[in-house]
């Protein structure tokens, strides 16, 4: 099959069209994503179509992806590894992972988080160190990723490093990623803190952000509480400040509609 000019065209139709293929056309999505010539975007339309195949084609089609991530690891490059990572074998994860702790930018979190699930504890233990050296705002984003795939010891770490950050809004938002996975008695204070420093930031559009992120974050009365507590937040910025009240409001807005 010839390489398609419009290459993101295709992968975004493979995607949309895979639940509504019968099993026969399956090859042909196959081959009509390996025609890709981008090698990023060939690696999204395989990473589509790999949970829906058959072992048969599954297996080449994980490998083609993965060399075509490795070909070409740009920013952003991570996105398919959630989806390929559970199909990957383990020298293809060692792989990846090598080209992750390669990144240029020295903040590997993604792609480290993506692979977190699917690589041995060793690895994790690696993940959860670098992140621990990061400055706040990449550590507290690298924490946030890899929690759910930590051991508790490794998650009182965690947490351990994020109450030490003195800037308070990276502060709150990076106790509220970690509530989900600490013992009760360490999530109601990770709670407790982070709503009473966001509600105590003075400035109405930055108090109103930061309940906002918190709310994403939380669960149950405290989510309930950051998006009570960020409504009326953003009841009193005042028209001096209309250019930040709209999209503090509009960032808002879907989660009042979700509660």
């Amino acid at each position: 099959m010839a390489a398609s000019p419009h290459p993101d065209v295709v992968a975004a139709a493979l995607g949309g069209l895979l639940p509504l293929l019968p099993p026969a056309r399956l090859p042909a999505a196959v081959a009509a994503a390996h025609a890709i010539s981008d090698d990023r975007t060939r690696a999204v339309g395989l990473a589509e179509l790999v949970p829906a195949l058959p072992a048969e084609l599954r297996a080449t089609a994980v490998a083609a992806a993965v060399d075509a991530l490795l070909a070409s690891p740009v920013y952003g490059w991570f996105h398919p590894l959630g989806t390929l990572g559970p199909h990957a074998t383990p020298a293809q994860l060692a792989r990846l992972w090598a080209a992750a702790l390669a990144e240029e930018d020295d903040y590997p979190q993604g792609a480290l988080a993506a692979l977190a699930p699917h690589v041995d504890p060793e690895r994790r233990e690696q993940a959860l160190g670098l992140a621990l050296g990061y400055e706040p705002a990449h550590r507290v984003e690298a924490l946030g990723g890899l929690v759910p795939h930590l051991d508790e010891a490794q998650r009182r770490r965690a947490y351990r490093a994020v109450s030490e950050i003195g800037e308070p809004s990276t502060w709150a938002v990076g106790l509220a990623g970690l509530v989900a996975y600490l013992a009760p008695a360490d999530a109601a204070e990770a709670t407790e803190a982070a709503l009473t420093t966001a509600a105590g930031l003075r400035d109405p559009v930055a108090r109103t952000r930061l309940l906002t992120d918190l709310a994403r974050r939380l669960d149950g009365p405290a989510r309930e509480t950051a998006l009570a507590w960020a409504f009326a937040a953003a009841r009193t910025i005042g028209a001096e400040q209309r250019g930040p009240r709209f999209p503090a409001l509009t960032d808002l807005v879907p989660l009042l509609a979700d509660g």
